[in-house]
């Protein structure tokens, strides 16, 4: 080549390599601005605002790009960089720079290998009290992938190394976006502000709705503790259970009566846990306050359709409800004052950011009076207390441990002499530990107890009467996530049971009561589970799981032999076994699949079908529709088997309206065997032969249930409707132990229609208001069908039971709250609620009671039962700082 012509080409090369690092130098500089009042825009957009703005012309090929694709900008001026950075991130494109083109290149996607996947683990926290927040939102867009916080703030994902933008939310919280680099495993701790500050309690942004889509499980509910404490109570005391009777499917029989029935089961059919504890008695005050102090909750999970497999041993819910940790990083404190019962919350640092503790302490102000119609027992009074705590601490970032408790107890007094104390304990110890950066693990100990005494010194009966439940659990559950197509749960659980069916004893000799100790009950019920949760697709995911239990009854006990082929009476006992301390007495088990599949329908809409088997293998054993305090428990035996249940499930869900309305349509159906009836006129209190007064026989619930709800704005609430049915059918071997003549009846829970309507309305930050109704259809109930005279008294004659019910239900309540403006720009922060229960004074029917006429005694009339039948005004004043 001659000289000149090497010299021109080294000199068109320089050239071409200095124009090229001129041209990288300006496009680094670039700024481009956004539109007037628009954080986001679609790639389109951007593209034409590159084009206008710059000097710099994209040049693509139309298939590769995704015009619609959203990209959110914060601030009104973006570098030209940063914003193709953010049109390319996870779309398969590159750019490069060529002159003043743009040019924007399809890569071929390749599958990641597993070497190129890191792990991002984290926890979710309130920011300003370090409190876990159960259920937050990990998500990333670009690859429509995420994760939520287990019950302990946690969270892992498996992602390929990349730059992300990552979306963090949580019902009643700011969100939060931040772009993360992830070249390695790495922890990233979150911390959400509360929005009560600017915005009405529970505002939710129409993305958050996406939680409602990505719930694996059917017929589940979480409840807020800021949506609950805004609607009206009896007396102003607030009530989560109660609460959830305005949801689908979750009833119980009347005013004054304790537990809930889900899906048309009794009110022992509900797990009912406090961190991991069973609760066996869900109420004070007889059922209209309940147990569960509503300052030192954290966050309440129903699941009335598809069960996880970690839980297990009831047929109709599980209840799951935490108490908060307490502030990690100041001291603060919060209460109340009703016309009923007193409140006080403790809570701050052990060690700040590292350890906390809550106490709370609740009691009624002062002995309640009430009046049962008789002059010998006109100064009956009642009173109750209960009391809260929790401690926890981080060891390291990958052990935690906490230690927390509850008391709580009834105290009724009859007359001069007779007294009644009930009431639970529990006590939790739970050690969180993280495995490297996927496994997760907790385990727990619980202790829970139940008891009531009865004591009567009068020189007619002069006697104490106790009995008690115990549960000592040993749990450990793991959590493997896997990648975010694949989550691994898995445990074991063992439980030890025991419980004293009930003791009256003589104070004195000349006492007229007889001696009575029935024999306690002794049963270990050992579990293993484990779930797989696998997204297939972008639409199609399962969550197949399954659980093996199994109940191992045990001596010291004396077991009754009966004639074979005669019913089982006192008379026909044969034979008495004797049985050791730890002896098997009898044995079960039981194999219990868990199933739900989901497919979305479109980006707002989603269907699900879940199926899920369980044993239930401890019973409460009463004659009365709602539980009392006195109510037994009863270990499933020779005689008393397990309850078990079938649940099939089908659910539709949608987001309507961006987010502004969500609604689920569930249709189910449940079949049940071994349920528990009990013989006409049985005899249950201090019987060592309880098997003699027990019927079995088998269930069915069906229904479909709706909710409506509007999370957010200045009116908000949710309307919900359940039509269903319930019923039973006791076909015993013998005409004795047949009740309807074999055939199905109504179970007494059964509700054909129920209605809801709740509704919020938050004018600013002063006022707020609330008001709830409900109607259902009245529960069954058995009527006489004929009547006989015996020494001059009419008598009343039940056969069928059932065949009847009582008067519809309806009820109006209505609230409101107060906050002073200088409250609000104050530490000291205060409010007055104001309730109005039963507004228009309705006498809903709790029983129908059948007398003899006073006018005319040859008639017999019927008197209507009402436990609250007048308006029910109320104040409460509540405070924290």
């Amino acid at each position: 080549m001659p000289t000149f012509l090497r010299v021109c080409f080294i000199f068109h090369i320089c050239l071409l390599s200095a124009s090229s690092a001129l041209v990288a130098q300006s496009h680094t500089d670039v700024v481009v601005r956004m539109p007037d009042g628009e954080a986001s825009l679609s790639v389109r957009q951007a593209l034409r605002l590159i084009a206008d703005q710059t000097s710099f012309k994209p040049s693509y090929v139309d298939q590769s790009i995704p015009f619609d694709k959203k990209i959110k900008v914060n601030g009104s001026t973006i570098l030209l960089d940063d914003l193709l950075d953010k049109i390319v991130l996870a779309e398969n494109l590159k750019y490069q720079f060529e002159g003043n083109l743009i040019l924007l290149i399809a890569v071929k996607k390749k599958a990641p290998l597993k070497n190129d996947n890191v792990t991002m683990k984290g926890q979710v926290r309130e920011a300003s009290t370090g409190e876990a927040l159960i259920g937050a939102t990990i998500w990333i867009d670009s690859l429509k992938t995420g994760s939520s916080t287990n019950s302990y703030g946690f969270f892992s994902l498996s992602l390929p190394k990349g730059v992300y933008d990552v979306r963090v939310s949580f019902v009643g919280y700011k969100s939060i976006e931040t772009r993360l680099t992830l070249a390695e495993s790495t922890e990233e701790n979150f911390s959400l502000e509360s929005a009560e500050a600017n915005l009405p309690e529970l505002v939710v942004s129409p993305k958050d709705f996406d939680v409602l889509l990505t719930t694996k499980n059917t017929g589940y509910h979480k409840i807020s503790r800021n949506i609950f404490g805004k609607i009206p109570y009896f007396l102003s005391e607030v009530d989560v259970l109660q609460g959830a009777l305005l949801l689908p499917g979750i009833r119980n029989v009347g005013e004054d009566a304790t537990g809930i029935n889900v899906r048309g089961g009794s009110a022992d059919n509900n797990l009912i846990l406090l961190d991991e504890a069973v609760i066996f008695n869900t109420s004070h005050f007889f059922g209209l306050v309940g147990v569960f102090n509503p300052e030192a909750i954290n966050d309440i999970e129903i699941y009335k359709g598809d069960v996880p497999a970690s839980y297990g041993g009831r047929t109709s819910s599980v209840v799951s409800v935490r108490q908060r940790e307490g502030n990690k990083e100041r001291f603060a404190f919060s209460g109340g004052l009703g016309l009923l019962s007193g409140r006080l919350v403790a809570e701050g640092p052990l060690v700040k950011g590292k350890s906390s503790f809550l106490a709370s302490v609740r009691s009624s102000l002062f002995n309640i009076n009430y009046e049962l119609g008789d002059n010998n027992v006109r100064r009956s009074t009642l009173n109750f207390a209960d009391f809260n705590m929790k401690l926890n601490y981080d060891l390291n970032s990958k052990n935690k441990v906490y230690l927390s408790g509850y008391v709580g107890k009834d105290r009724n007094k009859v007359g001069e002499t007779f007294q009644r104390t009930w009431g639970n304990s529990a006590l939790i110890a739970r050690w969180n530990h993280i495995f490297g950066n996927r496994l997760f693990s907790n385990h727990t100990f619980t202790l829970s107890e139940y008891s009531y005494k009865t004591e009567d010194p009068s020189e007619i009966s002069n006697f104490i009467g106790t009995s008690y439940i115990f549960n000592y659990t040993f749990k450990s559950d793991f959590n493997f996530y896997s990648n975010p197509d694949n989550t691994y749960n898995f445990g074991y659980s063992s439980i030890i049971h025991r419980l004293n069916p009930g003791d009256r004893i003589p104070l004195t000799e000349d006492a007229s009561v007889v001696e009575i100790k029935l024999s306690s009950e002794h049963a270990v019920e050992p579990a293993l589970y484990g779930s797989w949760e696998k997204k297939w697709s972008r639409r199609i995911e399962t969550v197949a799981g399954a659980r093996w239990s199994r109940f191992y009854y045990l001596g010291p006990s004396n077991d009754y032999i009966y004639v074979n082929g005669l019913p089982k009476s006192r008379t026909s006992i044969v034979d008495t076994v004797q049985y050791k301390f730890g002896q098997i007495i009898d044995f079960y088990e039981g194999f219990e699949p868990r199933l739900v599949a989901s497919y979305k329908l479109s980006k707002a809409s989603i269907l699900k079908a879940s199926y899920n088997k369980n044993y239930q293998y401890i019973h409460r054993i009463t004659n009365s529709i709602s539980p009392a305090p006195t109510d037994i428990w009863k270990l499933s035996d020779r005689y008393i088997k397990p309850q078990v249940s079938n649940q099939w499930t089908l659910g539709y869900y949608r987001d309507m309206f961006n987010g502004n309305l969500e609604l689920s349509l569930e249709a189910y159906f449940k079949s049940l065997s071994n349920t528990i009836a009990f013989k006409n006129g049985a005899d249950l209190l201090l019987n060592e032969t309880i098997e003699t007064e027990v019927l079995a026989g088998i269930g069915r619930a069906y229904g479909t249930e709706l909710l409506v709800r509007k999370p957010e704005g200045v009116l908000r609430g949710w309307i919900s409707y359940t039509l269903a049915r319930a019923e039973t059918q006791i076909k015993g071997a013998t005409v004795e132990e047949t009740l309807n003549d074999g055939d199905f009846f109504p179970s007494d829970y059964d509700r054909t229609h129920d209605v809801s309507v709740v509704s919020i309305y938050d004018e600013g930050r002063q006022w707020s208001f609330s008001a709830t109704f409900n109607f259902s259809t009245g529960r069954p109930v058995t009527l006489p069908d004929a009547k006989y005279v015996y020494d001059g008294v009419i008598v009343p004659n039940f056969s069928k039971r059932n065949q009847g019910r009582l008067s519809d239900y309806h009820r109006l309540d209505l609230s409101t709250t107060y906050v002073s403006r200088k409250s609000l720009e104050r530490k000291f922060k205060s409010s007055w609620t104001f309730s109005i229960y039963n507004v228009y004074a309705r006498r809903n029917a709790y029983s129908y009671l059948f007398r003899q006429s006073a006018l005319d005694p040859s008639q017999t009339e019927t008197i209507r039962y009402s436990v609250l039948g007048a308006i029910i005004p109320s104040v409460s004043y509540n405070f924290k700082f």
